[in-house]
């Protein structure tokens, strides 16, 4: 009973709400993140509500893609940058995908994405508020029954080599997405036909964050200091500090001389999804003309089979730093080769409980995959070795005799070869140094260890292009690991080390055999 005393009495009544839940199976194990270089599939689960009948069941979809920028690059965060969607490539911009219906067909789109072999764009992707069109999931999802549905999403890798040290962070986009279910309603009454119900619509929001599927770090084998530099200008080689002024290039900049064969050390570290890696390393190699060198290849029961998130693959290689442009004193700036990742992703599987009681039909051969699709012939990721400049070296020096395992009590030889790369007379200076010289706190063996014999304190005159070989004779009165004392040849024209074994060590022990 409602007295008159309170007013008149009121009934709102609501329109039509719809009671399917939409659920992201998959964001459980990615985390909301997806691995760059092939397609990213995500499951969805709908499930109709207790009290109504779903018919027609259609989606269309929305997204929106950003970079991200390292906001604390101690603290590794990243934040969205404020420049919107235009910040990112045309080339690279992520976008929905389905499989085509020619397995070998090849797409590019407009924007210039190259997407895999037999995949293309949605149709049912809007470009504005609006929905131009849209697709069908089910006919017909009786009250309380699940149904699953797959979608995929595809962002390219970039085709330019990723430089040496860039942060991961470099290059990551976010992707903004909108899943829109619409499907026509009827709720406690008999369906008459197809055509009835009310049109109600439920929408789910997402974001999936891209990663390069591999991270790469390069180390030059024997350090920054050169026992050959043959003379170039660079403030490590000269003689005095003084001796060269206003260089345009830095102190601690990376330099070689032209000519020189550089080792480095590349090291690959597997990105991925929880502890699971991204993907499984085919091969890595180094690019090169005119043939690219195999750094390494799987085979079958191959311990990086099994690598997870964080693994790390140690490869050496050995780069010739050559200038285009010969006996020029500009410099020339390029990286210490190019390595490339030849790889295939690693799919997750849905477990029976996620899909026990929803309707669901293999639309594909990937069946219940998710996560980054294993997909075939996808296009490598590269790494540019650091940069480094190649300077003009007036001398070509080197270690062209010495024995592996001298004896104790045995003479042995070594011979250093210098050659004089100008069309001008050279003087040299060369000094064989006693091992009292040290540059730190290390303890040299004594002279009694090591004899040496030859012109140890001597000039060298050159002819131009002429190349001369320098000899000493050794005997070790004891046996193990020796270290023989550092040769040094320098050039007062050019004011710089042609050679300078002071500061390599490593290069400079011996191992004598009893």
């Amino acid at each position: 009973h409602h007295p008159w005393c309170l007013g008149p009495q009121c009934l709102r009544v609501h329109g039509p709400r719809p009671l399917l839940e939409v659920t992201n199976l998959s964001e459980k194990v990615t985390s909301g993140r997806g691995i760059r270089g092939t397609v990213n599939r995500m499951v969805f689960k709908l499930k109709a509500g207790a009290d109504e009948d779903c018919r027609d069941v259609r989606v269309w979809l929305r997204c929106r893609s950003t970079k991200l920028v390292a906001a604390n690059e101690s603290m590794g965060e990243i934040q969205q940058t404020e420049e919107g969607p235009n910040n990112i490539e045309q080339n690279l911009t992520p976008l929905f995908v389905q499989k085509a219906s020619d397995p070998s067909s090849t797409c590019t789109t407009e924007d210039g994405v190259k997407l895999p072999q037999g995949w293309e764009p949605r149709r049912d992707v809007a470009r504005n508020d609006s929905n131009e069109t849209s697709s069908p999931i089910v006919p017909h999802l009786e009250s309380g029954k699940s149904t699953l549905l797959a979608l995929d999403l595809f962002c390219p890798l970039s085709e330019t080599p990723i430089p040496a040290g860039s942060p991961t962070e470099v290059n990551t986009f976010s992707t903004s997405f909108e899943v829109i279910i619409e499907y026509k309603q009827t709720r406690g009454r008999k369906v008459v036909n197809d055509e009835s119900g009310d049109h109600v619509m439920v929408m789910h929001n997402g974001t999936l964050t891209w990663i390069p599927p591999f991270a790469a770090d390069f180390f030059l084998t024997n350090g920054n200091q050169k026992p050959f530099p043959g003379g170039y200008q660079h403030q490590s080689n000269v003689l005095t500090k003084s001796a060269l002024k206003n260089s345009a290039i830095d102190e601690f900049e990376m330099v070689a001389a032209d000519g020189e064969q550089v080792r480095m050390r590349c090291v690959v570290e597997t990105q991925g999804l929880g502890t699971e890696s991204a993907g499984k390393i085919l091969s890595v190699k180094e690019e090169r003309e005119p043939q690219p060198v195999v750094l390494y290849s799987s085979s079958e029961n191959s311990f990086m089979d099994k690598m997870k998130q964080g693994s790390k693959l140690s490869l050496s290689y050995s780069f010739s730093a050559d200038r285009s442009i010969q006996h020029s004193n500009r410099s020339i700036k390029t990286p210490l080769g190019t390595v490339s990742v030849h790889w295939k992703p690693n799919s997750f599987v849905l477990g029976d409980d996620s899909v026990s009681e929803a309707n669901f039909e293999k639309s594909d051969d990937f069946g219940l995959a998710y996560g980054p699709l294993s997909l075939t012939d996808i296009e490598p990721m590269k790494f540019h070795g650091p940069l480094c400049y190649i300077l003009n070296a007036p001398f070509c020096a080197q270690l062209r005799d010495c024995p592996s395992a001298p004896k104790v009590g045995l003479p042995f030889q070594l011979t250093y070869q210098i050659t004089n790369r100008t069309a001008k007379f050279q003087t040299l200076t060369v000094s064989m140094h006693s091992n009292s010289v040290r540059t730190d706190d290390s303890t040299y063996p004594s002279n009694n260890e090591l004899l040496v014999t030859g012109k140890t304190k001597s000039e060298m005159q050159m002819a131009p292009f002429e190349t001369q070989s320098i000899g000493f004779t050794f005997m070790s009165t004891v046996a193990g690991k020796v270290l023989r004392p550092p040769l040094t040849v320098s050039s007062a024209r050019h004011q710089s080390w042609v050679i300078n074994e002071i500061e390599c060590m490593n290069s400079r022990y011996l191992f004598v055999m009893p």
